[in-house]
């Protein structure tokens, strides 16, 4: 009967194993050919009066998407990748390559951008999931709570620059000024405007939420707690 049951219990543990192989594979396949149709739609359409088809997969990444999977899935298997992605070279290409991002002088090639930049916070992502004293680390005030803004910043930020603009325009400022202003004033009506979302509009969907979720997020454990 031991040897039955350890039979079985391995033979699930192969089954288990097997399924996450092909998440893994189908993954791979997925993001390889949704980055195939991009470059395909480039080669054809980019240059063209019908460019339409190449502007809709690029707005829409769902090979960057599929690249954080491969990465949920290798973390879940404990992958040695994992240690790859999350290595001093890694960690220090991440934070070098951030720096560049922000100078806005990231600019590789059209066909590759996306897919490195989903690449470095892959690895972004991993080393403060996996190592204690990550090279950037993520875990404090300030990120926790640009974290429970970053919905409200995703949904208002592009509004609010359109409705700005037009008003920053009619300013009798040198052409530096005006983007100067524009781009403090977004930033500051961004993060009250999704402070104030949070609080008073979010919060409640994220109680509702939390009475039927298994894995809590941190806001989640947050706002139970506080309701205490």
């Amino acid at each position: 009967m031991v040897h039955r049951g350890g039979g079985a219990i391995l033979y699930i543990l192969a089954l288990v194993v097997q399924e996450h192989q092909k998440i893994l594979t189908k993954l791979f396949v997925f993001v390889l050919a949704f980055y195939a149709l991009k470059v395909f739609a480039l080669v054809i359409f980019k240059y063209t009066d019908s460019d339409i088809f190449y502007s809709v997969l690029k707005v829409n990444r769902f090979d960057c998407m599929g690249i954080g999977g491969i990465g949920a899935v290798l973390y879940h298997q404990k992958s040695k990748m994992v240690k790859f992605f999350t290595s001093k070279v890694a960690q220090w290409t991440v934070l070098i390559s951030l720096m560049v991002m922000l100078l806005e002088e990231f600019r590789f090639s059209m066909l590759v951008d996306h897919q490195l930049v989903a690449l470095v916070t892959l690895s972004l992502i991993l080393s403060n999931i996996t190592l204690k004293k990550p090279l950037l680390n993520l875990e404090n005030k300030f990120f926790n709570f640009i974290g429970k803004l970053s919905y409200g910043i995703y949904v208002y930020h592009k509004l609010i620059v359109l409705l700005l603009v037009p008003f920053i325009q009619f300013l009798p400022f040198p052409k530096g000024l005006k983007l100067a202003s524009l781009g403090i004033l977004s930033l500051v009506l961004t993060i009250v405007i999704s402070y104030l979302s949070y609080q008073y509009f979010e919060k409640r969907f994220l109680k509702l939420k939390s009475k039927y979720t298994t894995i809590k997020s941190t806001s989640e454990k947050e706002l139970t707690a506080s309701s205490l």
